[in-house]
């Protein structure tokens, strides 16, 4: 069930027919990330951008076949109220919410019945589930004190295990890392190793949860196709990591509005802040998709913090969806 990716050498272009939200299915069978699919729409000139103290998404034209079935779904749903789409609003936030749940592509790039990388999901949290449990029972000596262990780092060891994983995935996608969280675990791991006289064991674990987080990533059948494609979108993601300051200056000579065109890749694949920097400090034109109030020559850089701070105002409601649930689960439970 694992296939590993192609390697061999840098993909100056994104693969062809995804937008930068769909870069986390072809990578890692996530679910499509709308934000970022708005704004390589507006990127492309389907929509703008209109930022202020909230964003609007207006629409500039129709989308016909020539994109992919999964952007003119969310395209016709984006606008079906209405030509300009709040996105603070509820009905934009459920929708950012399904489309996390729902990959594209998978049909085209897994093979089916033996794609799914669920499986290592659920190898790493036995792994995790093991590892605490046999921890327990060296830790402690009473029935009663063993088996509130076992349960406790039981379930720990699965939490983390499913933690790791998410580290693992996000090392190469938009969102950031839970660094200080990785830190945390593998120091608990080892801690609770230390003082059972185990740290081999727990040292042990922890390279079997992130190898186990790893195979999720890169986890499943993929087709021919599919294996070309997450070659494609790792090799663009070493360009944009690596290109050279003086090939980026000849390339934007000729085509100036070229870091506004790959900036939407560079910030899905988690490769923004280096992508930006790479530009060094000469201005680059006005964005051609954002309609914003403050105007003036900007750096790539300052360019990435404007479209990255947009981005998360586009997001936040959506975010706080999961909050807004439990609590209105908890005021229907007070009745």
């Amino acid at each position: 069930m694992f296939v590993l990716p192609v390697f061999r050498r840098y993909h100056p272009d994104p693969p062809d027919g995804c937008s930068a939200g769909e870069m986390g299915c072809l990578l890692a069978l996530r679910g499509v990330d709308l934000s970022l699919m708005v704004l390589s729409w507006a990127e492309l000139g389907y929509v703008m951008l209109q930022s202020g103290r909230r964003v609007l998404i207006h629409k500039a034209m129709e989308m016909g076949n020539e994109r992919s079935e999964a952007e003119q779904f969310y395209f016709r749903k984006l606008f079906a109220r209405g030509n300009t789409v709040d996105t603070s609003s509820r009905f934009y936030a459920i929708l950012v919410c399904q489309a996390r749940q729902k990959p594209s592509h998978t049909q085209e790039y897994v093979k089916r019945r033996t794609g799914n990388p669920k499986v290592f999901r659920a190898l790493v949290a036995g792994i995790g589930l093991f590892g605490g449990v046999h921890l327990a029972i060296t830790m402690a000596s009473g029935a009663f004190l063993q088996w509130l262990l076992i349960i406790l780092l039981g379930l720990g060891g699965c939490f983390s295990g499913w933690l790791l994983q998410e580290w693992a995935v996000n090392l190469f996608l938009r969102k950031s890392p839970h660094t200080y969280t990785f830190i945390a675990l593998v120091a608990a791991w080892l801690f609770l190793g230390a003082i059972c006289g185990m740290f081999t064991w727990s040292l042990g674990i922890v390279a079997m949860l992130l190898t186990g987080g790893f195979l999720y990533t890169y986890g499943g059948r993929r087709t021919a196709l599919g294996r070309q494609a997450m070659g494609q979108v790792l090799g663009h993601r070493r360009y944009l990591r690596s290109v050279r300051s003086n090939a980026l200056q000849r390339i934007s000579e000729s085509n100036p509005e070229y870091f506004h065109s790959l900036l939407p890749y560079a910030i899905a694949l988690g490769a923004g802040h280096t992508f930006a920097k790479r530009f060094g400090k000469e201005k680059q034109p006005d964005s051609p998709y954002l309609m914003h109030k403050e105007k003036g020559p900007l750096t790539a850089y300052e360019w990435y913090g404007r479209v990255d701070g947009i981005l998360k105002k586009m997001d936040a409601r959506a975010n706080q969806m999961p909050k807004e649930k439990l609590l209105k689960t908890l005021a229907q439970l007070r009745k």
